[in-house]
């Protein structure tokens, strides 16, 4: 494969913020010169935020970039879904993937009350759902909803 530097982009670190905004930021000046050019998105992260996980991915499938991804070293929790929002994805020799439950991190108080724990468990809920149907309609039919 020979990539183009000058449209190569790496997200390497947290799926955070400050991430979000560089990539989708640079995506965005990459697709103003060309629509019909490959971006190269070098994705190394252990993940981060689920929300911005899946708004990046939502954005790539509503701005429908040329991007291939290409996964390097380690691509692990909510950084999958970043990597599976290329029209094309490699991984690299010793690359890694890593699937785990999906967990949130309660901030302020460690008292909830039943409403608050029954929220929780619903959203909890829906992203694992949303996560398993990203990476089972991207395996293509080797995996069902079920298996991820």
């Amino acid at each position: 494969m020979n990539i183009d530097l000058n449209r190569t982009i790496l997200w390497i670190g947290p799926v955070d913020t400050e991430n979000f905004k560089k990539v989708s930021g640079d995506i965005g000046r990459l697709l103003k010169k060309s629509r019909k050019k490959a971006i190269y998105l070098i994705v190394d992260s252990g993940g981060g935020s689920i929300a911005i996980g899946f708004g990046f991915y939502d954005m790539m499938m509503l701005l429908k970039p040329n991007l291939i991804t290409i996964g390097t070293g380690d691509v692990s929790s909510i950084a999958i879904i970043i990597w599976l929002a290329g029209k094309k994805r490699f991984l690299t020799k010793h690359s890694s993937l890593f699937f785990h439950e999906i967990s949130r991190t309660f901030k302020g108080s460690s008292r909830y009350d039943t409403t608050e724990v029954r929220s929780a468990h619903e959203n909890l809920t829906t992203d694992e759902n949303f996560y398993a149907s990203i990476v089972a309609s991207s395996s293509k039919g080797r995996l069902s909803k079920r298996e991820v």
